[in-house]
């Protein structure tokens, strides 16, 4: 009788719980925010749905950023140039330059060992299945006004060779 007596305790215990933290949804919609940046033909042509999440939050810091709050920014100047970087183990750079209105109008993006798209993640199991990868890097070169590139430099091993390969987001070789 004992045993029933807790475990009921228990019980009913744990269902007080559960419905204390699922009262009041409305409070945690309220944090979530729109974001609507200045850059965004900027972040439509570079942020890609199967990237790292690291890449894709200093892509959004640019995108975001004001210029115009810039301690060294001067109306009338027609560029100005913004390196942002990631302050961790992990080397990731973009180096953006903004017009006077604050639109991006080119950037450079390196980034050093990313997780890998399942696209290029397939490429490098099918064409090369005993090979290790060693690192890579990810670059982007955007332009506001011509094309964008996106490349993975992948250097990879297996017992007796070492190989450097180079793909697009899509997982097709580049030579």
């Amino acid at each position: 009788m004992k045993k029933f007596l807790i475990g009921i305790f228990f019980l009913g215990f744990t269902t007080l719980i559960y419905s204390q933290t699922a009262i009041e949804p409305e409070g945690l919609l309220s944090k979530v925010k729109t974001l609507s940046p200045l850059n965004s033909n900027y972040a439509n042509t570079v942020y890609d749905l199967d990237i790292s999440k690291r890449v894709k939050y200093l892509q959004n810091l640019a995108a975001e950023y004001n210029v115009k709050k810039h301690e060294n920014f001067k109306e009338g100047v027609e560029s100005f140039r913004v390196v942002f970087k990631e302050n961790n183990q992990y080397k990731g750079t973009i180096v953006a330059t903004y017009n006077r209105n604050g639109e991006i109008t080119d950037s450079f993006e390196q980034y050093r060992d990313v997780q890998l798209p399942l696209a290029v993640r397939q490429t490098i199991t099918n064409l090369y299945p005993d090979y290790i990868i060693l690192k890579d890097i990810y670059t982007v070169k955007y332009s506001k006004d011509g094309e964008i590139t996106k490349l993975y430099k992948i250097k990879m091993t297996n017992d007796s060779d070492k190989i450097t390969i180079k793909m697009n987001q899509n997982g097709n070789l580049i030579e």
